[in-house]
């Protein structure tokens, strides 16, 4: 896991600053990122092998819905990330309720522009990186 966090760590800065400008370049790092990403989650799932909980690969997030509500229903949604805002519109995939008597919600997103999805993968990747770092 250090070795695919070193490994990609350089290529992804330079990503941010647009230094990959030909379609060589891009499809080098896109490789890079797809190898990354494949890395962490083949970690999260023999993390997570020996716990109860599931783990779908769609946005979870926590909000102050205190009434019941029903999956399939579509919203607009606001993410807050250190870039600006991304917006787009999502589904409600389930709602469970917690003790404190409020529903924990996970959303699928169904449309985000090009623009907000490089964003909030950009967001994503770094914070895992940070994450795995720290391990």
């Amino acid at each position: 896991m250090r070795e695919a966090i070193q490994r990609f760590r350089e290529p992804h800065e330079e990503y941010k600053t647009g230094a990959f400008k030909s379609p060589e370049a891009l499809s080098f790092y896109e490789s890079e990122h797809d190898e990354f990403v494949r890395t962490v989650l083949q970690a999260q799932q023999i993390g997570m092998a020996s716990a109860t909980t599931h783990r779908r690969r769609h946005s979870r997030l926590r909000g102050d819905v205190r009434q019941p509500v029903c999956p399939g229903i579509r919203c607009d949604f606001q993410l807050g990330i250190l870039s600006g805002p991304v917006r787009g519109r999502a589904r409600l995939v389930s709602a469970v309720r917690d003790a404190a008597a409020k529903y924990r919600t996970s959303f699928a997103i169904e449309t985000i522009s090009e623009e907000d999805r490089k964003r909030l993968d950009i967001a994503v990747v770094d914070a895992a990186l940070v994450t795995m770092s720290q391990r």
